[in-house]
Parts: structure tokens; sequence; C-alpha cells
């Protein structure tokens, strides 16, 4: 998740900060965890946390 975010910012204190914020969300949401691949589960988790219009990660979802 930390290369992801990494490529897609080029800051890596930005990059640590959304892996942190990442995990978190899907800590809190692993209720809604069905089973699935962990990796794809953890993107779709950032995906859907990243905000279109979000300066300082694109939306490439």
């Amino acid at each position: 998740m930390y290369r992801y975010l990494f490529r897609l910012t080029r800051d890596e204190r930005l990059a640590e900060e959304r892996t942190q914020e990442t995990f978190c969300r899907a800590y809190s949401s692993l209720d809604d965890y069905r089973g699935e691949k962990v990796r794809p589960w953890l993107f779709k988790t950032e995906c859907e946390s990243t905000e279109p219009s979000s300066p300082d990660l694109p939306k490439n979802c």
C-alpha cells in the first residue's frame, strides 16, 4: 500500500499518512470484510476514501 501511495503522491510523509489511515479504516470496517483477498480489499478501502477533488492524491480508481 505504501509503495502504491508513494508512487501516486511522490511524498514520503503523505504516503505514510495515507497508508496509516487506510489500515485504520480497514480495521474499523472489518465487519464489511467478506473473506475476499486482503490486498484488493485494502486498495478498495483506500480508493473509496479518496475524495475526487483531493489535491494531494489523484483519484485513480
